[in-house]
């Protein structure tokens, strides 16, 4: 399968908004390559649709952590499905709302 224009792109606002690169492609700050890595885990896992727990062990962060970063996703403007809050006890599946930028991520899977 092919990856669209739109789809690349997509990914990389994604890293962008993370602090990744400016527009030229060039890194504003570099990071390094244990959290790049841990940042695209936590965005494919968010693309597949993950629990709060599987988040946590994709990344290999707390729980706490994890909700962290995603606040900060969301801040920088990457939509995601937050379970909703409530008296269950059942765990929640979190989700990027892009179908584009999940799209892509899939694509790119395995591909380290």
């Amino acid at each position: 399968m092919r990856v669209t224009f739109a789809q690349a792109r997509s990914a990389y606002s994604a890293l962008q908004a993370i602090g990744g690169a400016d527009g030229a492609g060039r890194l504003r700050y570099p990071l390094p390559p244990a959290a790049h890595a841990r940042v695209l885990a936590l965005l494919r896992a968010l693309a597949r649709g993950s629990t709060l727990p599987e988040l946590a062990k994709t990344t290999g962060r707390s729980e706490r952590t994890v909700l962290r970063h995603l606040a900060r996703l969301e801040r920088e403007g990457i939509q995601i499905a937050r379970p909703p809050s409530g008296g269950t006890r059942e765990r929640g599946v979190y989700r990027l709302r892009d179908q584009r930028l999940a799209s892509a991520l899939a694509l790119t899977e395995g591909r380290e």
